[in-house]
Formats: structure tokens, C-alpha cells, sequence
């Protein structure tokens, strides 16, 4: 039996330490020896006969199933019937019982009438509970100073709990804050197993309070706790797990530390779960579930789950699209001034979903958030600012705030700023922001060049072509690149298959295929392997096949390449995107493409060499294909960064005129895959070398 202490006025001290503990007072003191070597029998007479102090022990063995089935309700009447006596001891673990509601409803004036009947006798445990009722505001008017004074009372007599609970009163409460008494009654609590003292030190020593941040050192007191089946230090090693905090990322271990604290109906927990379900890193993918771990968060009022299942509705992500239902749960977290609620506000108002649109009201929610540094709300605001939504347009705030989103980390406004200064014809590129500060995370390509073919016509150029884009991908933009020059259907799905489990959530991935390509009688595109035979698709690969894995990446960015005839079958079902349209920061998009392309969300794109008609394999004397050659003569011009949409204007107003004058039409293509999960994001190049 505990007594857990409501989280709700840390939430928000919580949140900025990214720390939770789970605040468990008042486990069980002593029980009398002497008493219990009568035996149960005898202790049973002696209670029944009235004598205080059996009773008390009787009410202990029925609480604790000692010896005896458990029993809340008959702990509840023993513990009462020497509560009226006047034994104190018995008087603390009945008011722990009215608090909690075990053997008893839940009822704080009795729980407060007994605890300060106990903690009048000098009773430690009814000390604590006293300083709790001051603490959680429950059966008295909230008062820490007075709640501090009853723990000291405690904790001075070395009651671990006490201890516990005044470590946590140090490090949480606003204008109360001492870390080193914090440290110093967490440690004596530690010493005496107590969970709560060892979760304390966990979290002062992974936050730095008052010593050198340790994340390893964190972790071992989370772990003695965690050992004791403490759900918050449980949570924790999930969440150090989930975030690599401390020690390898590990969503396998992660999801099972945080199964144990969900299945004690933590929030911490049931977020993290949530977390590794949505994202499918490590376990199956299932938005379905991802939505009710969140919900089970969110119904315990815990921010990050609100926020999440707020998303969730908006997205239709695990449950059917609700702008309602995401509207109120992001009010919900933005209570408690949370930047990421405040910036799902803002949109939510920008954009008109569940509300009237208010660009003001957008303006507002947005600022919030950009005060706090939030690299989304910057960006947005710049934006608006830009094209005067909400706001007079005003060009020179626009570029400041473009510019401090960039620094705050987001690549989309690294881009944005990039593109403005540009376009405003500043040559000083000591205005532009350092890309190298930012974290794109890592890039990894398989190119694929096949020319020599078992059954089918060579190609001239395939393999050559190949060659060169991994070339100038290793050298100049310092990705990790897989060579497959001429390569079997088996080749082909083994290495996308290894690069499927292998690449993380935060890398990016290119997909470069030159070779045969083939539509079929009912229009469907295939990619031939040079195993394969013309009129047998066996060793065929189909483009539905080539979508279907891109979803299963985890790379955050997937940019698919097609160098084929009949390429364009890519993009069966969606209407391939126009040159004019296809640029992402470009001021002549609509506000609502905008948004989407400045947001974080996964990418999955493809450009192709053509539509649905064949393709020219070189032209001339020349080496390469007139596609693979304007990709690589793109790649070497560019001196910072490039989009995939900007990618493929380039490359389009080179191909086109080439192979007209030499009287072909082959017209590049460029798409979004939604059905590999594009979600509006982009592939960015970014060049890192001479």
C-alpha cells in the first residue's frame, strides 16, 4: 500500500527539467516482533480482547497480507479500533487509508483528523502525512512552509519517507528551491532503500542540480528505484532508453521499462509507449495504439500526452480526423505555456481547423511560442511577416525571425533564410546562417547502375552513370553510399531491405535507380534487374513494391531517383507537380503549401527522367544520360543547400531544351509519395564539401 502524491502543481517544473518522479510517500514502518512471535491466533485474542497495540498489528498483517490474506477493509477496521485508543501508529496508517481510499472511500477530513491526531504524539508517519495534507492542499489549505515544518518533524526522527518527500519539496516548488538540501535528504532517504529518495537523486544528478550533470550516475539511482517497482523511476529508464540519455538508444528496452510504469497507470510511461508505437522504431508501427497510450496520458492530464493526441486528431492519425477534439486538447496543454501547444494553436487559427480562421489570433499563439524559442513558431512568424497575414508586412522582421529560427535548429528555416537573402540579393554569406550548426542528421544512399543485362539491350550509360552520382554524393555531400552496378532483383530488395531496418528516424535516404524500365499491359511501371526477361515479370520490380518499402523506411527524408523509361509510372494515381510549383520556399506558393513545407513532417518525394514514354540513354558523345548529367552538374554548382523541389527545377530546365533540339521529348517528373508516407516534409542536399 502507498500513498501517492498528486503530480499535478510539478507538471509544469517537470516539464522544463524533462525530470519526472513519481512522488510515493509513507511505506510501512515497523511491525512489533514481540507481538507477532504470538502467532497469529494469539494476536487475534489479544486484539480482540482490546488491546491497542494488537490491534494496530493485526491491522498491519491484514494491510500488508503478512502471514495472512490481504485484507484492506478488516486492516481498516483494526487499525481504527486501535486508532480509538489513542496508539498513534495506528492513527498514521489510518489517515494514509482515508487518503488513498484502500478498505476506505477516499475521504480527506478524516484522513487529515487522523493524521494530526498521530503526528501530536511525535508519530513520524503521521508527521509526513500531515506535511502531505499541507503539500497536495488536501484536508487544509496548501501551504509548503507549514508542509516543509511536518516533514522536517519526520525526517529529523530518520523517516525515510519524510526524507523522500522533503527532497522533492527543495527541488520542485517554485521560490522554495535548494538544491543541496535537496541532495542531502534525498541521499539519507536513498541510504535507507527508500525510491522516492533514490528517484530524487536521479533526477538531481541527470538535471545537474547542484552537481555535475551525470546521465549514468541518473540511471543507477533510477534503476535501485525501478528495482522496487517504482512506476516514475521505471518511466524514466524508458524515457533515457527511448532518448539515449545515459546510455545506447534502445526503443526495445525503452518500450519495456515504460510498459512496466504503464501498466501502473503511469503517464510518464503510457507516453512513452505511445512514442515508440506512432513512430514504429523498434516495434511495428500501430497508430491505432499510439492513440490510446496517448489518450491514457492525456486523461491523467499530463502535457506531452495532450499534446500528442491533439496531433493525433488533427493528422487522423490512429482515429479519425477531429479539429475539434485536437483544438481542445492543445488548449489543455497550452495552460501550461507549453511551446509546442501554443504553436498547434497558432495553426489551428492559422489555417481554420475546428475554428474561424484568425490570422490574429494565429499571430498571438505563434509569438508565444517564438518567446520561448520554439524554431516552428520563428519560422511561421516570419512567414507571415513576409506576406503580411495577421500583420503589416514588413520584410526586415520577417528576415529576423527567419533567422532566429534557423538558429534555434530547423533546417526548413535554415533554408527559408537562405532563400531570402538570396532573393533580396545580399552577398555578404556571413548573414547566412552557419548550416553546419544544424542537425540534419546523417545521409545514406544505394545507387543503382545497371547496364549489362543477361536478356534485355545494354545500356550505354547506366552503370557510368552510377558511378558519378555516388561520387559526388560521397565527396561533396558526405553521404555513406552503396554502390550496385549491374544488380538482380535479389540484389536490389536485399540491400533496400537491410537499409530498412538499419537507417534511424533522423537520417536521410536517396534512392538512385538507372536502367530498364517497363510498363505493362495495364499500365503498371516496373524497374527491370538485368536478371530479368521480357516478356516473364518474375524478376521484375514494381514501382508498388519500391513505394510500399520507401513507407517502411524510418529515415525521416526519402528522395527516390528514377533514370528509366516509363519512369512517370512512379507517380501512378498522383498528379505529378509542375515546374512552378515545385520549389518549396518560393513566395508565389499558397499559404497553405507553405505551412506544410516548412513543417518538420517525413518526406517522401521522387524525380523522375520522364513520364510515361521512353527515354533517351545518352546523347552525342557524352557519358553520361542527359538526366544523370544535369543531377550531377546541379550538385556540383550548388554551394550550400538545395530542395528536392529546387532540385528538380534545375535538372527539368536542363533535360527539356537538350533533348529537344535533338528531337526527343522527355519532360522530368516530380511527386509526392503519400502512399510511402509523405507527410510535408523535403529531402534537402546539403553540400559539406570543396
Amino acid at each position: 500500500m502507498s500513498l501517492t502524491k498528486h503530480p499535478s502543481k510539478f507538471i509544469l517544473q517537470i516539464l522544463c527539467l524533462c525530470s519526472v518522479i513519481s512522488l510515493v510517500p509513507l511505506a510501512f514502518s515497523d511491525i512489533d516482533n514481540a507481538k507477532i512471535s504470538l502467532g497469529i491466533d494469539d494476536l487475534i485474542l489479544s486484539a480482540e480482547s482490546g488491546d491497542a497495540a494488537s490491534q494496530y498489528q493485526l491491522g498491519r498483517l491484514y494491510d500488508e497480507g503478512d502471514g495472512i490474506d490481504e485484507n484492506n477493509e478488516k486492516a481498516v477496521e483494526w487499525y481504527r479500533k486501535s486508532a480509538e485508543q489513542g496508539y498513534a501508529k495506528a492513527q498514521g496508517y489510518l489517515s494514509e487509508m482515508y487518503f488513498i481510499g484502500e478498505g476506505v472511500q477516499v475521504d480527506d477530513e478524516k484522513a487529515a483528523y487522523w493524521a494530526r491526531k498521530a503526528a501530536n504524539q511525535g508519530d513520524a508517519l503521521g508527521q509526513t502525512n500531515v506535511g502531505y495534507m499541507y503539500d497536495e492542499g488536501r484536508g487544509a489549505t496548501e501551504d509548503n512552509l507549514k508542509a516543509i515544518e511536518w516533514y522536517l518533524l519526520a525526517a529529523e526522527q530518520g523517516f525515510a519517507e519524510a526524507q523522500g518527500l522533503l527532497s522533492t519539496v527543495y527541488l520542485y516548488e517554485e521560490g522554495l528551491e535548494n538544491y543541496e538540501k535537496a541532495r542531502y535528504w534525498a541521499s539519507l532517504a536513498a541510504e535507507q532503500g527508500d525510491a522516492l529518495g533514490q528517484s530524487s537523486l536521479g533526477v538531481i544528478y541527470e538535471d545537474g542540480y547542484g552537481v555535475p550533470a551525470d546521465n549514468s550516475t541518473a540511471i543507477e539511482w533510477y534503476r535501485k528505484a525501478a528495482a522496487q517497482d517504482d512506476a516514475r523511476a521505471q518511466a524514466m529508464i524508458g524515457r533515457m532508453y527511448y532518448w539515449g540519455q545515459g546510455v545506447d538508444e534502445d526503443n526495445e528496452r525503452a518500450f519495456h521499462w515504460a510498459s512496466l510504469a504503464a501498466d501502473q497507470g503511469d503517464a510518464w510511461g503510457q507516453y512513452i509507449i505511445g512514442l515508440i508505437y506512432d513512430e514504429g522504431n523498434g516495434i511495428a508501427e500501430d497508430k491505432s495504439k499510439a492513440f490510446k497510450w496517448f489518450e491514457k496520458a492525456a486523461d491523467q492530464k499530463f502535457p506531452p500526452g495532450e499534446i500528442s493526441l491533439g496531433k493525433a486528431y488533427l493528422n487522423g492519425f490512429g482515429v479519425e480526423s477531429d479539429y475539434e477534439r485536437a483544438l481542445y486538447w492543445f488548449r489543455n496543454a497550452a495552460e501550461w505555456d507549453l511551446p509546442e501547444a501554443q504553436y498547434y494553436l497558432g495553426v489551428m487559427f492559422d489555417d481554420g481547423y475546428g475554428v474561424d480562421e484568425d490570422n490574429s489570433k494565429a499571430i498571438e499563439f505563434y509569438r508565444k511560442a517564438a518567446n520561448q524559442g520554439y524554431a516552428d513558431a520563428l519560422n511561421n512568424l516570419g512567414m507571415m511577416y513576409y506576406v503580411g497575414e495577421g500583420v503589416a508586412k514588413d520584410v526586415e522582421l520577417a528576415e529576423q525571425f527567419y533567422g532566429r529560427a534557423a538558429d534555434a535548429g530547423s533546417k526548413a528555416a535554415y533554408e527559408n533564410y537562405y532563400k531570402f537573402v538570396v532573393s533580396r540579393g545580399v552577398s555578404n554569406r556571413d548573414q547566412i546562417p552557419d548550416s553546419r550548426g544544424l542537425d540534419f542528421g546523417d545521409y545514406h544512399a544505394l545507387v543503382i547502375g545497371n547496364s549489362r543485362y543477361e536478356y534485355l539491350d545494354d545500356l550505354t550509360t547506366a552503370g557510368r552513370d552510377a558511378s558519378d552520382v555516388a561520387e559526388v554524393l560521397r565527396d561533396k555531400y558526405d553521404f555513406e553510399v552503396e554502390l550496385l552496378l549491374d544488380a538482380t532483383r535479389k540484389d536490389i530488395l536485399t540491400s533496400l531491405n537491410r537499409l530498412r531496418r538499419e537507417l534511424k528516424e533522423t537520417d536521410n535516404f536517396l534512392l538512385y535507380y538507372a536502367g530498364h524500365g517497363v510498363l505493362d499491359e495495364i499500365k503498371e511501371g516496373y524497374w527491370q534487374p538485368v536478371d530479368s526477361v521480357i516478356d516473364d515479370d518474375s524478376e521484375w520490380i514494381s514501382n508498388k513494391r519500391i513505394n510500399s518499402t520507401l513507407k517502411k523506411f524510418k529515415a525521416n527524408n526519402v528522395l527516390l531517383m528514377a533514370d528509366s523509361c516509363y519512369a512517370g509510372a512512379q507517380f501512378r494515381g498522383i498528379k505529378p507537380i509542375d515546374e512552378e510549383s515545385s520549389s518549396s520556399i518560393d513566395s508565389s506558393l499558397t499559404r497553405e503549401a507553405l505551412v506544410q513545407r516548412l513543417s518538420k513532417a517525413k518526406s517522401r518525394v521522387a524525380i523522375t527522367s520522364g513520364g510515361l514514354e521512353p527515354v533517351v540513354d545518352r546523347i552525342g558523345l557524352s557519358e553520361n544520360s542527359v538526366f544523370a548529367r544535369s543531377f550531377i552538374d546541379t550538385l556540383n554548382e550548388n554551394k550550400t543547400l538545395i530542395t528536392s523541389g529546387d532540385m528538380f527545377t534545375s535538372v527539368r530546365q536542363r533535360v527539356v531544351p537538350i533533348t529537344a533540339e535533338h528531337g526527343f521529348e522527355q519532360t522530368p517528373e516530380f511527386g509526392k509519395l503519400w502512399a510511402s508516407g509523405h507527410k510535408g516534409g523535403d529531402f534537402i542536399f546539403l553540400r559539406v564539401g570543396p
